[in-house]
């Protein structure tokens, strides 16, 4: 058994690995996640104030008009590595020159209305700190609701929990997440060196499960709180947090549409 949606909307999965520390259930009256929104903050680098301008004739690919976030939406970074960042750039694709860089875990960032089809991807203009940069969409998504999955995980893991440190034990849990793989269709996890059984106190690992066709709900954002082992034990879950990310758009509730 695992948590996944049956439809998809790209055919990869990437699972970015955020490492922070946080103390559990903090910034939580109720203790169901809804610090997420504090974690998940805009940590963006300033976009580069010599940056060209771009009119519409220069601009390459063509104006894409299918699904996705409209002029106004708040999106955040998804699927970027803990240690890398999701360059800004003057213009929709490659070729263009890097101005700027977004946080993995950067949030709140406007989509002005702007977007380009190219040959094989989308780009967006965002709005940040007064200026405009150009971002790949594979990697801007919006936040949705969260759940509390801590019982199902466990339940589901049993003495299979085991892991010689948070980075394994958030990646274990991440995989549950991994949806169908049938019709040629693979998944797979990314995981990044780092080991965080060092860490002294409750932390937090955040994996982005994310692929598929479907245009509403195009992956899940999965946030591990765990406690390291005192001795030579491994780490144990205190809460599995599972958050949609949306593509389309989402109700107030956070709900994909």
């Amino acid at each position: 058994m695992v948590f996944a949606q049956t439809r998809i909307r790209r055919v990869y999965i990437l699972v970015a690995v955020v490492l922070a520390t946080a103390v559990v259930g903090s910034g939580c009256a109720d203790g169901t996640g809804s610090d997420l929104a504090e974690t998940a903050s805009t940590t963006s680098s300033s976009i580069a104030a010599t940056a060209p301008s771009t009119t519409e004739q220069d601009l390459a690919g063509v104006p894409y008009v299918g699904p996705g976030p409209r002029e106004g939406d708040l999106v955040s970074v998804i699927g970027v590595a803990h240690d890398d960042t999701l360059p800004i750039r003057s213009g929709p694709g490659e070729s263009y020159a890097v101005v700027g860089s977004l946080e993995p875990v950067a949030a709140g960032i406007a989509v002005t209305g702007r977007a380009q089809l190219l040959d094989d991807s989308i780009w967006y203009e965002v709005a940040i700190d007064g200026s405009a940069g150009w971002v790949d969409a594979s990697y801007i998504g919006l936040l949705g609701g969260v759940e509390d999955l801590t019982a199902q995980v466990v339940t589901l893991l049993g003495d299979n929990a085991a892991a010689d440190s948070m980075l394994d034990l958030g990646v274990l849990v991440a995989r549950l997440f991994i949806g169908d793989e049938s019709g040629g269709r693979v998944w797979a996890v990314e995981a990044v060196d780092v080991d965080a059984s060092t860490l002294d106190g409750p932390s937090v690992i955040t994996a982005d499960v994310i692929g598929g066709a479907d245009d509403s709900v195009i992956g899940y954002r999965i946030r591990t709180f765990a406690t390291p082992s005192s001795g030579d034990g491994p780490p144990e879950i205190d809460r599995v947090e599972r958050t949609m990310i949306c593509w389309r758009g989402m109700t107030a509730d956070g709900i994909c549409l």
